[in-house]
């Protein structure tokens, strides 16, 4: 046969889009099968080549055919739910010359689908997001999940984390696995149970990050996992409760724990965060603000900015309308009652952290805004806006936006950011702060808000970094 990658490569092209979607299939190309198999065979260090090769999730078959390229001598078991997928498998791999060939029609989720003791795993298991609609687990599934996986496969858990949890398992000693995953599946809370059974009997690696959009939609990078030896360790074991890490090279470094850091913001406030019900209620009463209005100004995270209100400014889409000055009408009075009054606003999905502190009372965060209430908003608010915890925060949820470049955090996410002891720097630092509220101009606040990161540096104790500084003030917004 030519290339029996091709195969593959029609049988996606024949697919539904719609029903691709609902199962999550994305099939590999040629090229990215053949540099993760190569980067899995970098990762062997056995006194033999892998004699097993699997790929729980075969798809078109390219990550199997390419591992026959490295490895023709070796067995090739390949598992998919989709039985046009197990024939094309057969066909290309009986095209390539390949006989000691395994592909059944099945669940590679399913522990006895799957064998014991696999040398060698690669694959780009199926991403299917519990936050859509289209890929939203059923209840039958939900329970066999939870029956094969216990725990770690409750929530929102997406099951390309679950095909992670059962690779893990059936590695052999020494074993060695690549597979693409979604890069939010490293720090999201959904996903913790999953990583930290992981780690205790893998290292873990991130050896490939889809920077070419071979993937689209979402971010994506590809794991190593490399199983402890018996009697030993097999690399560095990853700590389980986020692998956010590995995805900051491009980071700049801050110590953490910081040195000068003696509490968390949560010793000093409390933070909300809405869920899209609140989102839904709040768009069936919006309209535009009229003269003399007093009611409360929607603000959604677009319109946040560090110290900035962008309210009236500009335009801004919500509820699939583009609004200039949007109010909320007739809301409950006790939906109201919990989002009025002064507060720190905090805007996810940003480049930096970006903190808006609400004198007045009237902003009406929308999802994923998180609320921060505390008597003291100017000094949680200088801090959260420094240099050092927007790299502090990238560095621990690398991975959870919805794009590269940005932040996503959690309510309890930033009530566990550090805060340093009382002083006259982060007295500075807040003065600053509040100063670049008052300001008008783009230039000035940027100027106020680099002088408050300034101060930072100082309050926790750090020598100031310039490139960590010029990291985050090259991603200030400035408008």
């Amino acid at each position: 046969m030519a290339d029996p990658f091709a195969l593959g490569v029609a049988f996606e092209e024949a697919q539904d889009p719609d029903d691709r979607t609902r199962r999550g299939a994305w099939f590999t190309p040629a090229a990215v099968a053949r540099l993760l198999v190569d980067r899995a065979l970098s990762a062997w260090s056995g006194p033999r080549p892998p004699r097993v090769v699997l790929d729980p999730s075969v798809g078109g078959g390219a990550f199997l055919l390419a591992a026959h390229e490295r490895l023709p001598e070796a067995r090739l078991v390949g598992i998919d739910i989709d039985a046009g997928a197990v024939a094309v498998t057969d066909e290309a791999l009986a095209g390539a010359g390949a006989t000691d060939v395994v592909v059944v029609h099945g669940d590679g989720l399913d522990p006895s689908s799957t064998p014991e003791g696999a040398d060698l795993v690669v694959g780009n298991p199926p991403f299917l997001s519990q936050l859509r609609t289209a890929t939203t687990r059923d209840d039958d599934r939900r329970v066999r999940l939870r029956g094969w996986y216990g725990e770690a496969a409750e929530g929102y858990v997406d099951e390309s984390g679950l095909f992670v949890l059962a690779v893990s398992r059936l590695l052999s000693p020494g074993g060695v696995a690549v597979l693409v995953v979604p890069e939010a599946l490293l720090a999201t809370g959904s996903a913790a149970r999953m990583r930290e059974e992981v780690s205790s009997r893998c290292g873990v690696e991130v050896v490939w990050r889809d920077t070419d959009g071979v993937f689209p939609g979402v971010p994506t990078c590809a794991l190593l996992l490399r199983r402890v030896r018996r009697g030993g360790v097999e690399g560095a074991r990853t700590g389980g409760d986020s692998w956010a890490a590995l995805l900051a090279d491009d980071v700049p470094l801050v110590a953490d724990p910081v040195p000068g850091a003696t509490r968390t913001v949560g010793d000093l406030a409390t933070a909300t965060a809405d869920f899209r019900e609140a989102y839904y209620l709040v768009a069936d009463h919006v309209r535009e603000a009229r003269p003399g209005h007093d009611d409360p100004r929607i603000t959604p995270v677009g319109l946040i900015d560090p110290a900035h209100h962008r309210w009236g400014a500009t335009t801004v889409r919500f509820a699939k309308q583009r609004w200039e000055r949007p109010v909320a009408v007739d809301l409950p009075p006790a939906f109201l009652a919990t989002r009025s009054g002064p507060k720190l606003l905090v805007a996810t999905q940003t480049k930096v952290l970006e903190a808006l502190v609400d004198t007045v009372g009237d902003m009406l965060p929308t999802t994923p805004a998180i609320t921060v209430r505390t008597d003291r908003p100017w000094h949680v608010g200088a801090a959260l806006t420094s240099p050092v915890l927007t790299a502090l925060a990238a560095r621990r949820h690398a991975g959870a936006a919805r794009t590269r470049t940005a932040l996503k955090l959690s309510a309890a996410q930033v009530l566990a950011l550090p805060l340093p002891d009382d002083g006259p720097a982060w007295d500075a630092a807040a003065e600053a702060f509040r100063a670049a509220h008052d300001t008008t101009g783009p230039d000035e606040r940027t100027h106020l808000l680099q002088r408050c990161g300034a101060s930072m540096w100082t309050a926790y104790g750090l020598e100031a970094d310039p490139a960590a500084t010029g990291w985050w003030s090259d991603r200030l917004p400035r408008r």
